[in-house]
């Protein structure tokens, strides 16, 4: 059978200082003895260190106070390193030419900010700087959601080509599906077999991810799919919004 272990609970008086209002107070402190041993020792409640439901009010609502305090400046810290995020993003992810006009066009402003875009129109309506401001826009809120810059996945389609050649002779090419994709002057590229099939093999991707995707190109939708093939346009049509720029 097991030992029937007995206890009592001890009162002891005791002197503390109030951690509020600073008053000495005097209280009864309890314990609990378990009588085993020679030598038991009580366990005591923690120590009272207010004098009164007053002062413990007064605690709380102090407690409140500095924690608002608190909650204040860490917004403050935050807010200030966004705007040290952001200022890093235009100083060193945005190429130098297209650091100024990065305004949003309507159309644009109205989407989502991780929406994939077609954007289309005739040379120098200033479809580029469009896909600068749309990436500014999504690296800013990666920047606030996750506390870190992103790089900027940021090509033209000759480039973006043979960075893929490239990656065939060793060179990989790390293009994450949690980055937004920008492929500037889709169209341009001369549309080999290998070509067609290397773009529809990336935009299939980033399409089952739902990975975002802006692309621009000098061509209309008929032009587009004369050049790339139904597949690859259709693919294109199904995720992407389309904004003419004219």
């Amino acid at each position: 059978m097991s030992e029937t272990i007995e206890q009592r609970i001890v009162e002891e008086q005791r002197t503390a200082t109030c951690t509020v209002c600073g008053t000495d107070f005097e209280y009864i402190a309890e314990g609990l003895v378990y009588l085993v041993g020679d030598n038991p020792r009580p366990l005591w409640k923690p120590k009272r260190t207010v004098c009164s439901e007053q002062c413990a009010d007064d605690r709380e609502t102090q407690r409140a106070a500095e924690a608002q305090v608190d909650a204040e400046r860490e917004r403050i810290r935050q807010a200030n390193r966004l705007q040290q995020m952001i200022r890093e993003i235009d100083e060193h992810r945005i190429w130098p030419r297209y650091r100024t006009n990065l305004e949003l066009v309507d159309e644009v402003v109205q989407l989502p900010v991780d929406a994939s875009v077609i954007l289309s129109g005739p040379t120098g309506t200033g479809k580029t700087y469009q896909a600068w401001a749309m990436w500014r826009r999504w690296a800013i809120a990666f920047a606030q959601a996750n506390h870190c810059i992103p790089e900027a996945h940021f090509y033209t389609a000759p480039d973006l080509l043979e960075r893929l050649r490239r990656s065939f002779d060793g060179e990989p090419v790390r293009l994450s599906t949690n980055s937004m994709l920008v492929i500037d002057d889709l169209g341009v590229e001369r549309p080999t077999e290998w070509v067609m099939e290397q773009l529809y093999r990336l935009i299939d991707e980033r399409y089952r991810m739902r990975a975002p995707l802006i692309v621009t190109t000098n061509l209309n939708g008929r032009e587009l799919r004369a050049r790339l093939g139904d597949r690859l346009v259709s693919r294109l049509a199904e995720m992407c919004h389309a904004v003419r720029i004219d």
